[in-house]
């Protein structure tokens, strides 16, 4: 019984989803009205179809102005932007330049740290002299 019910209401589905289907094969002649062949009139006068178009004076030399001004702005970018990395590298070199200096004060340090450390290596304290006044008065 089951199935029976499941291929029915399939059916149904089936049919619903059709008719949307068949409606959109009747617009197609209305769709097709917008679309056309030339003339014979346009076919004659081609240029209707081919002129140029041009822009008014006033607003070609706002562009012509725009884009040298666009122009410029680029260059001064560009400018700044190698400037900028030409910056970085020099700042890259100094702080390589800082690194092996302080490699070099290090190694320097440790040295020192160990010359100092041996105690054979340091002088006799000096003698204490014989005739030092006392200052307790005994």
């Amino acid at each position: 019984m089951k199935t029976r019910h499941a291929v029915f209401i399939t059916s149904l589905m089936l049919l619903f989803s059709m008719s949307p289907v068949l409606a959109q094969d009747s617009d197609e002649d209305q769709l097709d009205a917008t679309m056309r062949l030339m003339g014979n009139a346009e076919a004659q006068l081609p240029e209707a179809v081919t002129r140029t178009i041009e822009l008014p004076a006033h607003l070609r030399e706002d562009a012509a102005a725009a884009s040298d001004s666009a122009a410029s702005n680029s260059k001064k970018g560009h400018d700044q932007a190698n400037a900028a990395r030409e910056g970085r590298k020099q700042g890259l070199e100094a702080a390589a330049d800082a690194r092996d200096k302080a490699k070099d004060m290090k190694e320097a340090a440790k040295e020192n740290r160990e010359n100092h450390g041996r105690s054979e290596d340091l002088p006799d304290p000096p003698n204490r002299p014989d005739d030092v006044p006392n200052p307790s008065g005994r």
